[in-house]
């Protein structure tokens, strides 16, 4: 009786430290994403106000646009990945890889929201 109270404990432990990593890998998603739609409209403004790269008919008010169509195809991608990241993360748990491809994860989403903030610092 005591061995199904410690496994039950453990299989707690586990779950509560999945939906934690899970929580945590979210909030570093959307801080990427908005880091990523910065970068985005910082280029179309580039484009926009070069007036050798700015195709026909574009203006500043163009941004609008462009702004409300990156927020909906980076909601839906940032939706995606945080449905993906459950699923993985409780696979990985059964394949006792938790940590490992949680750090995994980590590095994607690091390196994702370090070359859009590379690339936005090097335009500016």
């Amino acid at each position: 009786m005591s061995h199904n109270l410690q496994t039950k404990s453990k299989r707690l432990g586990a779950t509560v430290l999945l939906y934690s990593l899970w929580l945590g890998l979210a909030a570093l998603w959307t801080v990427t994403a908005f880091q990523l739609q910065t970068t985005l409209l910082y280029i179309s403004f580039l484009i926009i106000e070069n007036p050798t790269l700015r195709p026909t008919g574009w203006n500043t008010a163009t941004l609008s646009g462009i702004y409300r169509c990156t927020f909906l195809i980076l909601g839906s991608l940032w939706l995606g990945l945080i449905i993906f990241t459950e699923r993985y993360l409780r696979e990985s748990l059964e394949e006792d890889r938790l940590l490992v491809n949680a750090g995994r994860l980590l590095l994607i989403i690091g390196g994702i929201y370090g070359f859009s903030a590379g690339l936005l610092y090097l335009l500016t």
